[in-house]
């Protein structure tokens, strides 16, 4: 992102969301340092991350509930057969 693009938006969070009412946005005015502080960095790693701790609890979800010991979802394989 262009320097004067990142900038605006800088000075968006500082301007706008560091200064909503706690009672309104508990969690922003919680956070709004940490927000203001991180948010001229890439957020693409930490939405990353998010993305993959999500699929995976997802994944662990599915293997649970398919009651295979292995986790498998399918059918059991030859090699797995009784």
């Amino acid at each position: 992102m262009p320097k004067a693009a990142r900038e605006a938006e800088a000075a968006v969070w500082r301007s706008t969301y560091a200064r909503l009412p706690a009672d309104t946005h508990p969690h922003i005015a919680a956070t709004a340092r940490h927000l203001v502080a991180d948010m001229p960095r890439s957020s693409c790693p930490a939405a990353l991350d998010l993305l993959l701790s999500a699929a995976a609890a997802w994944l662990g979800e599915i293997r649970s509930r398919a009651g295979h010991p292995d986790g498998h979802t399918g059918p059991p394989s030859v090699n797995n057969a009784p």
